[in-house]
């Protein structure tokens, strides 16, 4: 695990940030420690500081603690309608480890709005079952995902206390033994921790394309992978306090907003922490392992409640046996980018020159 802090510049001038999130649309909060009304649904209307704590009055849990450990770790669960085994599995398995049942974690998953009636029914019923589901007003599928994750981070915000939210898929594993000592010795303000990339390709074809009318960069300024990440609170409350630009990748866009902040205020420090992770399958060593099988998470919790020294089950799964056609076509362009992509982010250049660079691209 290595760590990256960005230096702020000396003659550049703190600056005081107003937080204020305007929310005028109706969001289903069916959460377990939430006061609902008979309908189940939660207008939430203006959310400025005062707003948040009469927010957190709805939520017990993040609003005072009353065990022996104090709250360290939101997750928000990205997931979808038609999801409901693998939010069924999260319940069994990972959402029942000691982190989470002592408080000191909370999790809930957050989907937006089903395309019919009847998936919208059958979401009400789990919903209402199991009230740990927020409902967004935002439409489902990857092409909406950026705004879907602005919208949690909107949610978090207005809603919640702990110092640290992580956006979490719904087939990834957190190692929460591990992740919570480190975001407890952690000191920096604004934080951002995950699988980071420095400085990767943008493409133009396939599932992770950018418009160029949207970004015309050549590569993305630094982000953590999406299967998994965190975010201080203070960093999220600082970002949400201007409205922001969706990228067509989600966890590209929080990787963006972040230099865009730092652009306006150079004195901005921001502490990057690189957390192993296996971004398909799970290996020893893993802080979070990503897009698991179906299953896998199951046979993880079944070694965890054994004890045993290594939970993961299977192997890893490569690049290569989850190509598609499109997927064969993007690594032979990465193939094709290989020579310019070391020589800008590794060849004669350190992390944080690429960086800089990448940043002064998007400035031109």
């Amino acid at each position: 695990m290595w760590q990256r802090k960005l230096p702020p510049s000396p003659w550049a001038m703190p600056r005081m940030i107003a937080f204020r999130v305007h929310i005028q649309l109706a969001v289903w909060a069916l959460a377990a420690d939430q006061l609902v009304p008979a309908s189940g649904i939660v207008l939430a209307g203006d959310f400025a500081p005062q707003g948040l704590s009469r927010a957190a009055a709805h939520f017990p849990q993040a609003a005072a603690h009353h065990g022996k450990e104090k709250p360290v770790l939101f997750i928000g669960i990205v997931s979808s309608p038609g999801k409901m085994a693998q939010r069924k599995e999260i319940r069994r398995t990972w959402m029942q480890l000691p982190a989470v049942k002592n408080g000191v974690v909370t999790a809930r998953f957050f989907i937006g709005q089903p395309s019919n009636t009847t998936r919208d029914q059958i979401l009400r019923e789990e919903a209402n079952y199991h009230r740990d589901i927020v409902r967004l007003p935002v439409a489902e599928g990857y092409n909406f995902l950026s705004n879907k994750t602005l919208w949690l981070l909107k949610w978090f915000a207005a809603h919640r206390n702990e110092p640290y939210v992580m956006k979490l898929d719904d087939d990834a594993w957190p190692y929460l033994h591990k992740l919570v000592p480190l975001l407890r010795a952690e000191t920096a303000e604004y934080s951002l921790l995950g699988h980071i990339f420095p400085c990767a390709p943008v493409l133009s074809f396939g599932k992770w394309s950018e418009k160029p009318s949207v970004y015309n960069q050549s590569f993305y300024p630094t982000y953590a992978q999406g299967s998994g990440y965190i975010l201080s609170a203070k960093l999220v409350h600082r970002l949400l306090s201007k409205e922001q630009k969706l990228l067509h990748n989600e966890d590209a866009s929080v990787g963006y907003w972040i230099q865009m902040e730092r652009h306006a205020d150079p004195a901005m420090d921001v502490s990057i922490r690189h957390l192993h992770s296996t971004l398909y399958g799970c290996k020893s060593g893993d802080f979070i392992s990503m897009n698991l099988k179906p299953g896998g998470m199951a046979c993880m919790h079944d070694k965890f409640k054994r004890k045993d020294e290594e939970i993961c089950c299977g192997k890893k799964v490569s690049m290569l046996q989850k190509s598609t056609e499109a997927g064969i076509k993007q690594k032979k362009s990465f193939a094709n980018q290989k020579w310019k992509y070391w020589q800008r982010c590794y060849g004669n250049r350190t992390r944080a020159d690429a960086e800089s660079e990448v940043l002064g691209d998007i400035q031109d």
